[in-house]
């Protein structure tokens, strides 16, 4: 009997059809491989999924990704590297309106040591907002406006408190003024002027995060950002209603109320701060504790060697011990030390924290510097690389450099050794705690006296600089109260007095 040509026809597209179902199934079980950690296997399904349908996007995404996440951030050249480029403009090439293949193949030009591929992630990113906001996603359309605002935030740290040479050639004695703090007060004095910048970058990281913030109120990074920008235009006292406005949109996120705790303590409301601090500790992970429970950060060198090699509950009776020393005054209960070191880490956690490159803010050099000694008294800004850091009160003073289009900036000249220095000097200073300005010292004189059998009495004589504390103020009836704690080797109190008095005019 005979059979048209075309009969056949029908079978022949059921073979090529019936496939189709088998990749999506197949990148499934890869990410779930990958999941598990096997990438390679992963790899190996991905590409035999590519090899049945080259036009298959998602898997050129995931492919691309666990290619990416395998490189060495040592080498700057890598065939992982670029087999992952190679997935990822395939991935945008098949589907070009998707939001997340644009953000993936900028994250990975983010990455990249050389100029000309890093000045093309913002048009990436604007191509995943444009994706977002056409498909409608919200989520999507909100992490793309983040990246733009960070890609913005990023441009500004290169360009903001900018400082230019009085004269030409006086630049090039930055590095000179490090050797004598003498130098440094004439370099300041007379051969700098500070350069005022209308800065667009800045202005536009700051309506995208406010946009956000409306949208998406839960959105930590993003608050979070805001919160360090508010600060770095002297707007702190605004970060407060923005905190707030956080944790109540996002009640159970530690980092948060870690971001409310910053706020507080930048407006210096340290018992609010501090119990911001408990119930941030209270809802974070231990991951997230980490930083916040790591001393090491504030040691001299041998101690820190001595803090990493201590068992979990030796470092945590360590920690409890040293904030109970380092508390500036007993009497009111508040550890304003301890509260300036957890908003130290917060900032550097937000302000220069780079999720697509793997890095914590805080273990950059300039974060650990940050986190030692505070906010400096003098940011200066030098062209697009050279940062100056100064801290007036101990004479501290580094320099960093900062590669256009990163954000990790590093020490240059011989800070590195700098701050080794400056360390075993003064491991960590909290001279930017406003109560630090107003301390007094109180004379001490300590007399043993021998008692009956084994017996011993200690008597403590202070003298109260009473004079020195009203001396700007008029006194009438004023209250004083004065207190002292005996404490054991462990910090722990074993004797308290507190006794009011009025000082009369």
């Amino acid at each position: 009997m005979y059979r048209p040509p075309f009969a056949a026809f029908p079978v022949i597209v059921l073979a090529i059809i019936a496939p189709t179902s088998v990749p999506a199934q197949s990148v499934s079980e890869a990410k779930q491989l990958a999941a598990g950690g096997d990438t390679a296997a992963a790899l190996a399904m991905l590409e035999d999924v590519i090899d049945q349908n080259e036009r298959n996007a998602e898997a050129h995404f995931v492919a691309g990704r666990l290619l990416l996440a395998q490189q060495d951030p040592n080498q700057k050249v890598s065939a992982s590297r670029r087999k992952a480029e190679e997935h990822l403009r395939y991935a945008t090439r098949f589907e070009p309106d998707s939001a997340k293949y644009w953000l993936a193949l900028a994250d990975l030009f983010r990455s990249a040591n050389v100029s000309t591929l890093r000045v093309q992630v913002n048009g990436m990113i604007r191509k995943a907002e444009a994706a977002a906001r056409k498909a409608g996603d919200a989520s999507e359309l909100a992490e793309a406006q983040y990246r733009i605002a960070r890609a913005a935030w990023e441009r500004y740290e290169h360009y903001g408190r900018r400082y230019a040479p009085l004269e030409a050639g006086r630049a090039a004695a930055v590095p000179r003024v490090f050797a004598e703090w003498r130098y440094w007060q004439e370099f300041l004095d007379h051969g700098v002027r500070e350069v005022p910048v209308a800065n667009a970058d800045l202005a536009e990281a700051e309506d995208l995060l406010w946009k956000n913030r409306n949208t998406h109120p839960s959105d930590v990074r993003s608050t979070g950002l805001l919160i360090v920008l508010l600060g770095e235009t002297y707007r702190w006292e605004e970060t407060v209603p923005v905190a707030r406005h956080l944790v109540r949109a996002a009640p159970d996120s530690g980092r948060a109320w870690a971001l409310l705790g910053l706020a507080y303590a930048r407006n210096d409301r340290w018992p609010e701060a501090t119990a911001a601090f408990d119930t941030a500790f209270a809802h974070m992970s231990r991951a997230q504790r980490a930083p916040y429970r790591n001393l090491g950060q504030i040691m001299r060198r041998a101690d820190r060697i001595q803090w990493e090699q201590a068992t979990g509950a030796e470092r945590a009776a360590l920690d409890s011990l040293y904030w109970r020393v380092a508390q500036p005054l007993v009497l009111t209960g508040t550890n304003e030390v301890q509260a300036e070191f957890y908003a130290r880490i917060t900032y550097t956690e937000h302000r220069w924290t780079d999720e697509w490159r793997g890095f914590q803010g805080y273990d950059t050099d300039i974060g650990a510097v940050y986190v030692r000694f505070g906010p400096p008294d003098i940011w200066m800004v030098f062209g697009r690389r050279s940062i100056v850091w100064v801290y007036a009160q101990s004479h501290f003073r580094f320099q960093f450099t900062l590669t256009p289009g990163y954000t990790r900036a590093r020490f240059a000249g011989q800070s590195r050794e700098g701050l080794r220095v400056a360390q075993e000097e003064s491991p960590a200073r909290f001279d930017n705690i406003p109560l630090y300005r107003t301390l007094d010292t109180i004379l001490v004189q300590v007399a043993q006296f021998r008692g009956a059998g084994d017996s011993t009495a200690v008597a403590v004589f202070g003298a109260i600089p009473i004079a020195r504390m009203t001396d700007s103020i008029p006194v009438a009836n004023l209250p004083l109260v004065t207190g002292a704690v005996v404490t054991d080797d462990n910090g722990h109190p074993l004797q308290r007095d507190r006794r009011q008095e009025v000082a009369m005019g």
